[in-house]
């Protein structure tokens, strides 16, 4: 572009197209996007698409744990020896525990994609975590009281 020519700075837009968000959901970004760090350090909200091998192990020991967690659920409401504190969850465990299953894995499914979206905000990187150690303790109760009960 010449700068001295008028025409060519009278045809720029004034908006600032990195004003706007990145969607997460474009399938661009699912399917060619590359970057993985951060070019500039400004603040703000920003979606990368590439993931580290520990969040990646992070994610998959919270939907283990959480199949877990719905399996032996289902197998101890079965046999009277828990009740289901969660009164939506409850509802869902009535309709029979295909439902139960699916809604806690969309569930699952759906808190976990948000927080990747978000995964560079200083609380999503403590939430993941701390959501898998929520669900390692949740599989040691399950445990524990499958031992109490076994006998």
């Amino acid at each position: 572009m010449n700068k001295n020519n008028k025409s060519d700075i009278d045809r720029r837009s004034n908006k600032d197209r990195r004003s706007k968000l990145t969607n997460p959901f474009h399938p661009y970004y699912a399917l060619f996007g590359r970057r993985n760090r951060l070019r500039r350090l400004e603040n703000g909200p920003y979606f990368l698409d590439r993931y580290g091998q520990r969040l990646f192990m992070v994610i998959m020991l919270i939907i283990v744990l959480s199949l877990v967690d719905a399996f032996s659920t289902i197998y101890l409401l079965d046999r009277g020896v828990v009740v289901e504190f969660n009164p939506i969850m409850d509802s869902v465990i009535a309709l029979g525990p295909e439902h139960f299953v699916i809604t806690k894995l969309a569930l699952t499914f759906l808190g976990i994609l948000l927080l990747i979206f978000r995964k560079q905000h200083h609380r999503a990187a403590i939430i993941l975590p701390g959501v898998a150690c929520l669900y390692i303790l949740i599989t040691f109760y399950h445990i524990y009281i499958f031992f109490v009960h076994a006998t």
